[in-house]
């Protein structure tokens, strides 16, 4: 698991983290984002509901959540 990062990023962690974004600091949202952005959604459905739980990031006062935010977006597009 070593060039996965020592994690196996599913469907069901993406999701499951991405739901409880808000509850982390934005270190921790920093790192949830770096994560999802290693994600490869299996469908375009998957991809939208990445998308749409993370719209509310952009209005994040921490630039660097934006940013993360911005580049999970421009990875799935």
């Amino acid at each position: 698991m070593a060039d996965k990062g020592g994690i196996d990023i599913t469907r069901q962690l993406v999701i499951s983290l991405l739901n409880r974004i808000k509850d982390f600091n934005e270190w921790g949202q920093s790192v949830v984002l770096d994560l999802c952005a290693k994600y490869r959604p299996e469908n375009e459905e998957e991809m939208f509901d990445i998308m749409n739980l993370l719209e509310d990031r952009f209005k994040h006062a921490s630039s660097s959540v934006v940013l993360g935010a911005v580049k999970v977006f421009l990875y799935l597009t």
